[in-house]
């Protein structure tokens, strides 16, 4: 990852499984990386956000 300048995290959650996918993107749409999460007990349906330069950002700081 360390090679993409800028990154799109976005964690997915199934509230009613308790299960979840994070996967990464490149900003333009294409799939840099996905993992499957059995169990989360995040509270959010998503939640996304940016990485630029090493620096975590939530899309309104962007």
């Amino acid at each position: 990852m360390k090679t993409e300048e800028f990154q799109v995290w976005i964690l997915s959650v199934d509230l009613k499984q308790s299960t979840g996918t994070l996967h990464c993107e490149d900003g333009n749409g294409r799939m840099l990386c996905s993992k499957k999460i059995p169990f989360t007990d995040f509270p959010l349906a998503e939640i996304k956000i940016y990485v630029f330069s090493d620096v975590v950002l939530l899309p309104s700081e962007y």
